[in-house]
């Protein structure tokens, strides 16, 4: 439940200063991304 509410928190405070960095709107998918393929490797890896 804490992680929720600390995404909730950081959706406020985006919401207050809507115009969003470009950095941080192209690091956030692209971190998801990694975060995926990592996942995925770790899972194929572990299943060999």
């Amino acid at each position: 439940m804490d992680e929720q509410d600390e995404y909730c928190a950081a959706a406020e405070r985006a919401a207050h200063r809507l115009p969003t960095p470009k950095p941080v709107a192209v690091a956030y998918p692209l971190a998801l991304l990694v975060l995926l393929a990592l996942v995925t490797v770790l899972i194929v890896s572990g299943r060999t």
